[in-house]
């Protein structure tokens, strides 16, 4: 995987994309709820361990 240099900046965002190996599959078009709702889920979960560490 390649190294990309990120500049952290506090209240930055990040675009990243979403590709299947099968391109011609339409998994994420049709299931793009579920993709929505996990990550939330995650960087919900991100958020409460980082602010409950310190």
């Amino acid at each position: 995987m390649p190294h990309y240099i990120r500049a952290y900046v506090p209240g930055g965002s990040y675009f990243f994309t979403v590709a299947l190996l099968e391109r011609h599959r339409c998994l994420l078009t049709e299931h793009v709820a579920a993709l929505r709702a996990a990550f939330v889920l995650n960087v919900n979960y991100f958020l409460t361990s980082v602010t409950t560490t310190f």
